[in-house]
């Protein structure tokens, strides 16, 4: 049977209430002795080996609680250690994974960077070459103007949480073709045109 420092202070807590109880036997012989009851001297002097007794036993156990602090703090801290090596260990498999995570979001980034340019280019090219023709469409639809913001827009919507209360959710390639739809069915029809 293991025997921890609760159990020692148990105890202890079961030697103070008896040394309690021979405090007052020993108190009450005394009071019997002195009205001259000479039975009682015996008594008092086995009580008195009781208690000097029980002093010793709390003496020793003291010394145990003490030990038993030491060796538990011990062994506390021999789990924490191991623990910590553990956790150590997994919070260093999942840094390489967080560095690997980075290299993806970079390359990402990148590919943002080189869509973003992309769809401006693009959307400055449409309406130069519209410009130039006077062939401006006259409607105002979203997607026709900047749309490279939208891409930066809805992912600082997603990235804060936002995107749920976004009142317009579609995605910058629905907004493109709902902007430029016109061109692309004349594209169609130039398409049909020279096949006929």
């Amino acid at each position: 049977m293991k025997i921890t420092s609760e159990s020692i202070r148990h105890k202890i807590q079961a030697l103070d209430v008896k040394r309690v109880e021979l405090d007052q036997q020993f108190e009450d012989l005394s009071v019997t002795l002195l009205v001259g009851e000479a039975e009682a001297g015996p008594q008092i002097a086995e009580v008195q080996t009781q208690i000097d007794r029980l002093a010793i036993e709390r003496k020793i156990l003291e010394k145990g609680l003490k030990r038993a602090y030491e060796v538990e703090a011990e062994a506390l801290e021999k789990d924490r250690a191991a623990r910590r090596g553990g956790a150590i260990k997994k919070a260093r498999g999942k840094a390489v994974q967080i560095v690997a995570a980075g290299k993806k979001a970079d390359d990402l980034i990148n590919q943002i960077k080189d869509v973003f340019e992309e769809l401006k280019g693009l959307e400055e090219e449409i309406h130069g070459t519209l410009f130039d023709v006077r062939a401006m469409p006259t409607d105002a639809r979203v997607g026709r103007r900047d749309l490279p913001y939208r891409l930066l827009e809805l992912l600082n919507a997603y990235a804060t949480g936002k995107l749920m209360f976004m009142g317009d959710q579609r995605g910058v390639e629905a907004l493109a073709l709902d902007a430029w739809t016109f061109l692309l069915e004349e594209d169609a029809d130039d398409e049909q045109d020279e096949a006929a």
